[in-house]
């Protein structure tokens, strides 16, 4: 799959920055069918859910089940679309899968983006990011689905009310201007680099083209908690859903295959304790304290 480069929208102050230890946000648990941990890929299918999750669509609208059937469940839309009698019947099923695990579609999604190393600074520890690929204050991203170029069941072109591109409002902007990293791995790194440049023409060794194969991977894993209508039009004529989200986590790896990871921070909190384990807390504390009350007591 292809990686299509995330677009900065917008600045903003008191940004998340990594390396930092920034203050984490706290969320209710997700479904039971619902891998609490897992990720998804921004494809055009997990946008759909997302976009059914949020509660863009009604239940009675036909066209939204039957878009969301053709972008999720292709064999089905090609072997009975285009029979009325069948269709329908698919439809209604669809329908009703939708409302009854429409609430464990997942709400957690990665997104890649490439990030591009300058030099190493010893005092820090870090590499610096090149200028062009810094994310400096960013709070509004504009994210393309990795298979936006793809035919969505043998279809060219945006699906009806189901854009490829999201723009990400964050709840708090983001600061990524260098990258911590041990010098012993800063200098594997390097080191692997320079012999990958030394095989390039000596007319292509500049610094310029050095930080360019300097280049790894940053994924920002996100979760969303809402739908702001309406879609809005982008300058080439798509439309773009509009979404709120949180930035749980970031991870820096070194190589696009997703190796040798530079960087992990998480923003995530576990889900709030329940009921039993707060009772279980709170009789434990109860029963030290009156141990250490008849242990003063004369």
């Amino acid at each position: 799959m292809k990686n299509y480069n995330i677009l900065l929208l917008g600045l903003f102050l008191s940004a998340l920055t990594i390396g930092l230890n920034t203050p984490k946000t706290t969320y209710a648990a997700d479904t039971e069918e619902q891998a609490e941990n897992e990720y998804r890929p921004a494809t055009l299918a997990n946008f759909a859910r997302v976009y059914w999750r949020l509660s863009k669509f009604s239940l009675d609208d036909d066209q939204a089940i039957d878009n969301f059937l053709r972008i999720t469940e292709c064999d089905v839309f090609r072997d009975y679309y285009h029979n009325e009698f069948e269709w329908r019947q698919i439809r209604e099923t669809g329908r009703n899968f939708i409302k009854e695990k429409g609430d464990t579609f997942s709400l957690r999604m990665e997104f890649v983006q490439p990030l591009h190393l300058g030099e190493y600074d010893f005092e820090t520890n870090a590499f610096e990011v090149i200028d062009e690929h810094k994310i400096e204050n960013i709070k509004k991203f504009e994210i393309p689905a990795v298979d936006i170029y793809d035919l969505v069941c043998d279809k060219k072109g945006e699906i009806e009310n189901y854009p490829p591109y999201m723009i990400l409002d964050l709840s708090r902007p983001v600061h990524i201007t260098s990258v911590p990293v041990p010098e012993t791995k800063a200098r594997a790194i390097v080191n692997k680099r320079i012999e990958e440049f030394k095989r390039l023409d000596r007319k292509s060794h500049t610094k310029d083209r050095l930080y360019d194969m300097r280049d790894t991977v940053l994924i920002m894993k996100v979760k969303f908690f809402s739908y702001q209508a309406p879609d809005i039009t982008g300058p080439d004529g798509s439309y773009r859903t509009q979404i709120l989200g949180v930035l749980e986590g970031i991870d820096i790896y070194a190589e696009s295959d997703h190796e040798n990871l530079l960087f992990s921070e998480s923003y995530r909190r576990k889900s709030a304790k329940s009921e039993f384990e707060k009772n279980l807390r709170e009789g434990y504390k109860a029963q030290k304290e009156g141990e250490v009350t008849s242990e003063e007591d004369p």
